[in-house]
């Protein structure tokens, strides 16, 4: 009793912390150049929008912007209604959300404290916090992509109608919101698709997953076939990096954001592979229960990072915003450091006995270290 009290006590703590971090200086900055475009266009007739959005060959889908003109009918047309606070408040209240459902699917893939220290570490990342003060699209999918997978989970453990319902629901949520949420989608249907041919006594549960996927896929179809030529004219805002330089642009964003200097990236980029990597191990001996959890993240941060890199090979579209869907996939895997009551239970099977004590101290040091440095930077 006393256990769970304390985590539902830190949990609670870690959502206030990441909610006074989403708000905190939320109006300071003037709207940025794409911000600007979405309010304007969000202002834009209900009929209006999704004409608008073929002929301007906007390479967005528009789901956040029927929420932005929602918001600013609910608001109304006085001054603190188009205020940058008011603008981008809903992108951090889906940041908020976005770190209740991290810790919601870490409880079901990992130890409850494992999960509460992602959702701390995802609570106070500056890369996190960052999309969460913009008023775009990006911590919208951040949330709509961690729920579909939640969903699939709890579907997954259960197969009940209304969760199969929900994932579909949420699922073309989050693909109207960024198309880049089909890697997520992707994931997801590989992870199935091994765990089948690893267990055949699971291909019913996959031809039941076969036909929500079908159902995504009929709804979302004659999004897709509208906005075809636009997809295939995109020509990007980003570059075409090649793949060290994605590893460590991408591992070094996702822990301390955009803003930290150059010179600093790469060192920041070896200490989010080396924690992960630690993750992983531990994670795969923890047996049959903690290997699935590991196939399942291990897929939700490899599938967006190596597919948004793989889209841009033939085109500069490479860009960090879009690698927020990884986001769940990456805390996690490095919430599975944090060691268990007894040290011995799971890490020092693979350390020397003399050195026990030690790796417990150095993984919690580095995770707090990352949690509070990446706080700092992320405060302007």
């Amino acid at each position: 009793m006393n256990e769970r009290l304390g985590l539902r006590t830190a949990l609670l703590v870690a959502l206030l912390l990441a909610f006074a971090l989403r708000l905190y200086r939320l109006d300071y900055q003037e709207l940025r150049g794409d911000e600007v475009f979405g309010y304007f266009f969000s202002l834009r007739p209900l009929a209006e929008i999704v004409p608008a959005t073929v002929e301007l060959e906007e390479p967005h889908p528009v789901a956040s912007y029927y929420l932005q003109h929602a918001w600013l009918t609910l608001l109304g047309n006085d001054g603190a209604g188009r205020s940058e606070f008011s603008l981008r408040f809903p992108s951090a209240w889906f940041g908020l959300l976005a770190v209740a459902l991290l810790y919601a699917l870490g409880r079901q893939l990992l130890r409850p404290a494992a999960a509460l220290c992602a959702t701390l570490l995802l609570a106070v990342s500056p890369y996190a916090i960052w999309h969460s003060q913009d008023a775009r699209m990006y911590s919208m999918s951040l949330a709509l992509t961690t729920a579909s997978t939640w969903l699939m989970v709890l579907w997954l453990q259960r197969q009940w109608r209304r969760l199969a319902i929900a994932y579909v629901v949420v699922t073309l949520l989050a693909l109207h919101t960024h198309y880049f949420a089909v890697f997520i989608v992707a994931a997801q249907n590989l992870f199935l698709l091994i765990r089948t041919v690893q267990f055949p006594r699971l291909r019913l549960t996959f031809v039941n997953w076969l036909i929500l996927q079908i159902t995504v896929a009929f709804f979302y179809g004659p999004w897709l076939w509208q906005v075809q030529g636009i997809l295939g004219r995109y020509g990007g805002n980003g570059d075409s990096p090649g793949l060290r330089a994605m590893l460590w642009r991408a591992l070094s964003v996702l822990v301390v954001g955009e803003s930290t200097p150059a010179g600093q990236r790469l060192w920041w980029a070896w200490v989010a592979g080396l924690v992960v990597v630690w993750g992983v191990v531990l994670l795969w001996r923890q047996g049959a229960r903690g290997q699935r959890s590991l196939l399942l993240l291990g897929l939700a941060l490899v599938v967006p990072l190596g597919a948004t890199w793989g889209s841009a090979w033939t085109r500069p579209i490479f860009n960090e915003r879009y690698l927020v869907a990884a986001l769940p996939g990456f805390y996690l895997l490095m919430g599975a450091l944090w060691p268990r009551g007894r040290w011995e239970n799971s890490a020092t099977a693979v350390l020397p006995v003399q050195s026990r004590v030690y790796p417990a101290w150095i993984a919690q040091g580095v995770i707090i270290a990352l949690c509070f440095g990446g706080a700092l930077l992320a405060l302007p």
